[in-house]
């Protein structure tokens, strides 16, 4: 009889301690930092602008133009900050290394360009995970609006209509997407080396600035292919 009750106490025992665990988990869940849509957008721009300045714009460049060499380190060691910031933000794991010695000359910038590239692809996961569209998604006749993922966008060069209205087939095809040179070769474009985010600018906008359907609607899945991000389904 005492057996039986020793057992019996130790299985209230357990299952007051998994009920515990339970609700520590959830409390700590329940005050996991929270970021917002407008965060991971900033985080995505802020690091293209990091990699334009590293990776376009070396040292070596930057002390013979105007800007000198030590505006450009001052522009990436800001840039370098905000990026950390918002990765820790959204909990986004980086080398925090790496990122701090952007404006260093000696720096790993295909190390350096690879990581910027991860913390975009997640950013736009996040986003797309944020947002749920309501009605399928649609486009003109001439692909310079489209409905996509519960947000509308409007493409206002040729060369954007036409790579969206290709991406668009692809998707529809259920393929995986198309390499940067087609779509260069479908744009009849003659620029030595063709980028799909100089492309994806906002015309008449501030230098640089990027178009809201990249990494929202459009983005990389693998050297130089590009897709559209898959839409989310929206909730019966």
């Amino acid at each position: 009889m005492a057996s039986k009750r020793k057992k019996g106490s130790q299985r209230l025992e357990r299952g007051s301690h998994d009920r515990g665990a339970s609700t520590a988990e959830a409390d700590q869940n329940s005050h996991a930092p929270q970021f917002s849509t407008d965060d991971l957008c900033a985080l995505a721009t802020v690091c293209d602008q990091l990699r334009l300045m590293v990776l376009g714009t070396p040292v070596a460049v930057a002390t013979s133009s105007s800007m000198g060499a030590e505006d450009w380190r001052l522009k990436v060691r800001v840039a370098a900050e905000k990026v950390l910031r918002l990765c820790l933000t959204a909990r986004i794991d980086v080398d925090q290394a790496l990122i701090e010695d952007a404006h260093r000359e000696w720096v790993d910038r295909r190390r350096l360009d690879s990581m910027l590239s991860g913390v975009e692809k997640k950013a736009a996961q996040l986003l797309r995970e944020q947002r749920i569209p309501q009605i399928p998604p649609s486009h003109s006749d001439d692909f310079s609006t489209v409905l996509w993922d519960g947000r509308a966008f409007t493409f206002e060069t040729t060369q954007q209509r036409i790579i969206v209205e290709a991406l668009w087939k692809e998707w529809e095809e259920g393929r995986g997407g198309l390499h940067r040179d087609h779509l260069a070769e479908l744009c009849d474009s003659e620029a030595k080396k063709f980028r799909l985010d100089q492309v994806f600018r906002v015309k008449g906008g501030r230098v640089k600035e990027r178009h809201p359907a990249w990494l929202t609607m459009i983005q990389r899945v693998g050297r130089s292919m590009f897709a559209l991000c898959p839409p989310r389904r929206a909730p019966k």
